[in-house]
């Protein structure tokens, strides 16, 4: 009996290990044929902009939770600004620390109620942002017209994979009202979304430099077209306006402000596109 039972567990083992090579070996054909539509150029291009550079003259810091809901950004506030936040959840700890360096918060968010604790300069609304007018949802434009804004924008937007189409939405211009863009950027495995990627990501490189990338290890990785590809990634851009020096790449500058997402998983977020 003891014998049967190890010859049966013998079978099994070299059945899965004859399985698990198998997939190991076909991995690479069935991912290649997935994404043989995006080149290697187009995913060296994007993440050639994506790739943090380090820029003198200024201090970078993060604002918020040291893992998951904080974020890297330059240390360029006035009183005068406004950040639109996109997208609060239950974690509003960047809200709080970012609320003593500048005027007032606008934020948004349809999936919650008014945050517990209180920041004093927040305005809350209970409305979901997308790129047009439905229920339930206002665009981004229409916050940063309907309001009275003197100073300057910072965007913070977390909103699950539909900031693609709300960056897409506005226009250089547009976009430009804002100082500072930071947020989690997702969906870089969806093939049918790729061009909208692709072509938001050139449009903010117009006129913003990356000044932190991060990839979130919630998300998983793909390789594509041979290289490590992370479906989220936390971006931090700056207005080239607000930029001091000449930008140099390949720095490790703000490795020691990012940390992993996921605590229980490992980070391989640091400067991974250099």
């Amino acid at each position: 009996m003891a014998r049967q039972l190890k010859r049966s567990v013998a079978t099994w083992f070299l059945s899965f290990s004859v399985v698990s090579n198998l997939i190991i070996r076909l991995y690479p054909f069935a991912s290649a044929k997935k994404f043989e539509s995006i080149s290697q150029a187009r995913l060296i291009e994007i993440f050639r902009i994506i790739s943090k550079p380090h820029l003198t003259g200024y201090e970078l810091c993060r604002f918020g939770s040291k893992n998951d809901g904080g974020y890297v950004v330059v240390n360029d506030f006035s009183e005068s600004d406004t950040l639109v936040s996109l997208g609060i959840g239950d974690n509003v700890d960047f809200e709080r620390a970012i609320s003593k360096r500048l005027g007032r918060i606008l934020a948004f968010d349809h999936t919650v109620d008014l945050p517990n604790k209180e920041i004093a300069n927040l305005t809350f609304t209970k409305i979901g942002v997308k790129a047009e007018v439905a229920q339930n949802f206002i665009t981004l434009n229409s916050i940063i017209t309907n309001n009275t804004i003197s100073g300057d924008l910072i965007l913070k937007i977390d909103i699950e994979g539909w900031e693609w189409e709300v960056l897409d939405s506005l226009s250089s211009l547009e976009l430009s009202r804002f100082k500072q863009i930071v947020g989690e950027f997702h969906g870089f495995h969806e093939i049918r979304n790729f061009d909208r990627i692709e072509r938001v990501i050139s449009k903010l490189a117009e006129n913003f430099l990356v000044t932190n990338s991060h990839a979130n290890n919630w998300g998983d990785y793909q390789i594509i077209q041979k290289i490590a590809i992370p479906d989220v990634l936390e971006i931090s851009w700056l207005r080239k306006d607000r930029v001091k020096g000449n930008p140099k790449y390949g720095q490790k500058n703000s490795e020691n402000l990012n940390s992993p997402n996921n605590i229980a998983e490992l980070d391989l977020g640091y400067n991974l596109f250099q």
